[in-house]
């Protein structure tokens, strides 16, 4: 069984397991191979980070450890609250001839004793509920305060705590904390903190969840945090796209990722405007 056939037959087992509900109270929408592939693609043309350090916060079954080992990266690290998901990425892993240091933990509150070089991930989607967890992301995350607390929000603030100055992430991620007014305070934090290097909107490429939009938002944390260049209001954007022809990679991701509307643009401009 290849690496792509072992993810796939465990993220469909687990996903039948939590059934509906369940997966869309966890926020678990499991990443094709051929995506993970193209998000990885993205951060290493775009974010000028071509080596190093390698993390995967959210790292499930391991779709995107094994997309890095794939394109030639070995320093690879994962963590995962779900053990058999972790089983599963150092199979996937051992299948490609690579190896990973996997941990369970919560990405959220771990502390590593290193940064990371790129950090590349599927983060969970979806509102908390739970009134400690809302409480603990809160303090940990002010920018989340006056809006929706979403996992997602939350992973895209905690990926520029977990990757060093110059260093990038790649997140797929709803595009609705671009131009939803209550995530002004959010763009607020990850403009101040980090260069927009790509955006890149995937479409609805999820069957499990069509009516997302999903876009790969890929950031490059900047070296000098108080250069008065980054500093600026909050601000919805405009974006400006055009469509782009899958590349030869992703040859078979509508069998892959189910009947589903896929067109993948690249966003070539984006402006702030008032909230």
């Amino acid at each position: 069984m290849s690496a792509d056939a072992l993810i796939a037959r465990f993220e469909e087992e687990r996903s039948r397991a939590l059934g509906r509900f369940g997966r869309k109270q966890a926020g678990l929408y499991y990443t094709p191979p051929t995506i993970a592939a193209e998000v990885l693609a993205i951060a290493l043309r775009t974010s000028g980070v071509e080596d190093g350090r390698v993390l995967d916060p959210c790292a499930g079954g391991g779709a995107f450890l094994v997309a890095a080992a794939r394109a030639g990266l070995r320093d690879l690290h994962g963590f995962d609250l779900d053990p058999g998901a972790l089983r599963v990425a150092r199979q996937a892993l051992r299948l490609c001839g690579a190896t990973a240091r996997l941990r369970r933990a919560d990405a959220l509150r771990v502390a590593p004793r290193e940064p990371a070089d790129l950090i590349v991930s599927n983060p969970p989607y979806g509102h908390v509920s739970v009134a400690a967890e809302r409480a603990f992301l809160l303090r940990a995350f002010p920018a989340l305060r006056g809006g929706e607390i979403d996992r997602y929000a939350a992973f895209l603030l905690r990926a520029l705590q977990l990757v060093r100055p110059g260093g990038a992430a790649a997140l797929l991620v709803p595009d609705t904390w671009m131009f939803l007014s209550r995530s002004g305070a959010l763009r607020q934090e990850v403009i101040a903190q980090a260069e927009v290097a790509a955006l890149v909107d995937l479409g609805k490429p999820f069957a499990s969840a069509k009516d997302t939009r999903v876009q790969v938002a890929d950031i490059k944390k900047i070296k000098d945090p108080a250069d008065a260049a980054y500093l600026c209001a909050p601000a919805r954007f405009v974006r400006a796209v055009r469509a782009i022809p899958p590349p030869s990679s992703t040859m078979g991701l509508r069998s892959a990722i189910g009947e589903t509307e896929f067109e993948m643009q690249q966003i070539i401009g984006y402006a702030p405007i008032e909230p």
